[in-house]
């Protein structure tokens, strides 16, 4: 039996990932790379939608998020961080230098901090986020995205390596872009919608540019 659900599981992350991928690639700007992450947060499984862009000249990186799922486990993982804490995370390990090199840009090699060179990376923190729940093969998925024309907090640095963790120098920001903040709905959490498919109102997530 529970090797019958953990196919079913397997089978529905398969699933879930080309209906998701046909979706995204849409949405990531010309010349970026749609790249889909599994990530462990605080004990339930996550899947992130990412756009992804590496400079051919192997100086920049950029990186936004489409959207952040919650998969289905057996039995329910229960979510017990706030989802300001899920998204602060998810920026925490996109940071990280095993991050970088396993989904980002593994073809750009980090300069060790004692290198003249440096690659700059962008930041796009968006501030205004829903989440609606989704049914795929009878398996209940949490969606979180950025709400639509959201203004978000843009940030450039220049990282490093020094002992083998990444160091960020911030060279221009936070700066608020596509502002104002258009949403004012403040909450620990984003409620799910009752019904499926259906968005939640829009929920500020604070960043550099809003703490």
């Amino acid at each position: 039996m529970k090797y019958l659900q953990s196919a079913l599981l397997g089978f529905t992350a398969v699933i879930i990932f080309f209906s998701y991928q046909s979706e995204s690639k849409a949405q990531c700007p010309t010349g970026w790379t749609n790249v889909k992450v599994p990530l462990t947060i605080n004990g339930c499984q996550y899947e992130l939608d990412l756009c992804v862009y590496c400079s051919p000249l192997g100086n920049i990186n950029q990186t936004q998020i489409l959207s952040i799922t919650k998969l289905p486990s057996i039995p329910n993982c229960i979510q017990t961080w706030t989802f300001q804490q899920v998204v602060n995370y998810v920026n925490s390990q996109i940071g990280t230098s095993s991050f970088y090199n396993s989904y980002l840009c593994p073809n750009m090699t980090i300069p060790p901090c004692n290198d003249p060179n440096r690659i700059t990376r962008k930041y796009y923190d968006w501030t205004c986020w829903r989440v609606k729940k989704i049914m795929y093969f009878g398996q209940e998925h949490i969606v979180y995205a950025p709400c639509e024309n959201s203004a978000y907090c843009y940030k450039e640095v220049d990282i490093c390596i020094f002992n083998g963790i990444v160091r960020e120098t911030v060279v221009s920001g936070p700066t608020l872009m596509n502002g104002p903040i258009n949403c004012t709905l403040e909450g620990s959490d984003i409620p799910v919608p009752s019904n499926y498919d259906e968005w939640s109102d829009c929920y500020i997530y604070h960043t550099d540019c809003n703490p």
